[in-house]
Parts: C-alpha cells; sequence; structure tokens
C-alpha cells in the first residue's frame, strides 16, 4: 500500500491545490507501529509482513 504524505485540496479551477505536508505525521505513526516500510517516488509504501529492508521481487 503506498501512503502520499502530501494532502492536496481542491480550490478552484484558476487556482492551484492547496497542499499539506503530513510526512512528519505519517512517519510517527509508521515507527510507532512498527510498521515496514520504504519510501518509493516520494510516498511510503508499506510491505505488511515483509521484514524490514527486504524488497519483494514483483512479477
Amino acid at each position: 500500500m503506498d501512503i502520499d504524505p502530501i494532502k492536496r485540496i481542491r480550490v478552484g479551477v484558476l487556482v492551484p491545490d492547496k497542499e499539506i505536508d503530513l510526512t512528519s505525521h505519517v512517519l510517527e505513526m509508521l515507527n510507532q507501529s512498527n510498521i515496514p516500510y520504504s519510501i518509493e517516488n516520494g510516498m511510503y509504501r508499506v510491505w505488511g509482513y515483509h521484514k524490514s529492508g527486504y524488497v519483494p521481487a514483483f512479477v
């Protein structure tokens, strides 16, 4: 599962979306819960039951 730490709020057609950075909150929750994750393309990828640091080979 990928978690995007940036929350985007649509403001309007001519105005760019408002962005709220929740990186510190996401990291705190992942670390408190001992959830294995990696950073992939700016998102936090939760690996579920794999050992921390192990990246499975996807087919």
